[in-house]
């Protein structure tokens, strides 16, 4: 029985949901996560105890505590440790790609012309960004393994609200996004196995060819308001369907181990 650990945001509902409804053989998983407000306050101490410290419990102990029963996890007894929405906005690479065409992948009559030499730099720069802390670095044991927030969902394409403009382009213009999204995670999972740590990225079978979640996994709840397009509305957290895909995801990679990352290529030479 492999012990497992996932820890993040409010985006682990989706897994707790899925694994509540049909736990996966072989494995033994535990959930310790809260709303993003509380979730930043957070800390590993060298005992390798995760949570809230002493000092940060004042009005933050409540919620942990109420959705964890308790305010901290022990993972020196964990096999496998899994890192949750970890700091990845997708609303970033989604912009670059929808506002810039890339020589020889994507040329869409966007504004800026890119080409692969310079969109793989930015990339490469992003996704260094994305590192989690030197705590989380070359972990003895298991590799962590970093489970990529899903992409916002295409029901975002009915709001008005100008924070979901790039996700609209992308779905206007979808040629050649999908592989624009794999060049910048072939970056993301080579920069994060450089510092021992393994990404599992969303179920390409809930993609849409624009890189937005198909509406179908969006958590009940969400979406657009009639009457309301111009709110933000909530278009990022997903339902247990799509969870149940990244539990599926997780059990295969915890099995077979981590594939080696590869290195991105440009088609010329730098």
């Amino acid at each position: 029985m492999t012990k497992v650990a996932i820890i993040g945001n409010s985006h682990v509902a989706a897994l707790k949901a899925a694994w509540d409804a049909t736990p996966l053989p072989g494995l033994d998983m535990t959930f310790f996560a809260a709303p993003q407000r509380n979730f930043r306050q957070f800390a590993l101490q060298p005992n390798r105890v995760y949570g809230l410290p002493a000092p940060q419990r004042g009005r933050h102990a409540e919620i942990v505590q109420k959705l964890n029963g308790a305010l901290q996890i022990d993972l020196s007894g964990v096999d496998q440790v899994v890192l949750s929405a970890f700091g990845w906005n997708p609303g970033a690479i989604a912009q670059l790609i929808a506002t810039c065409d890339i020589d020889g992948l994507r040329l869409t009559g966007a504004p800026t012309l890119l080409s692969r030499d310079l969109f793989d730099a930015i990339c490469a720069a992003l996704a260094r960004a994305l590192r989690p802390g030197p705590e989380w670095r070359h972990w003895p044991g298991a590799a962590p393994i970093f489970l990529a927030q899903a992409a916002t969902c295409e029901t975002c394409l009915g709001s008005s609200n100008a924070d979901f403009a790039s996700w609209q382009r992308l779905a206007a213009a979808p040629d050649g996004a999908l592989a624009a999204f794999d060049i910048f995670f072939d970056h993301l999972r080579a920069d994060l196995a450089g510092v021992g740590i393994t990404l599992l990225r969303q179920p390409p079978q809930s993609l849409r060819p624009s890189g937005l979640t198909e509406a179908r996994f969006l958590a009940t709840g969400g979406g657009v308001v009639p009457g309301q397009e111009h709110l933000r509305g909530d278009h990022a957290h997903m339902n247990a369907a799509y969870g149940t895909l990244c539990l599926t995801a997780l059990h295969d990679l915890i099995r077979r181990g981590p594939s080696p990352a590869p290195i991105p290529q440009s088609d010329t030479e730098v």
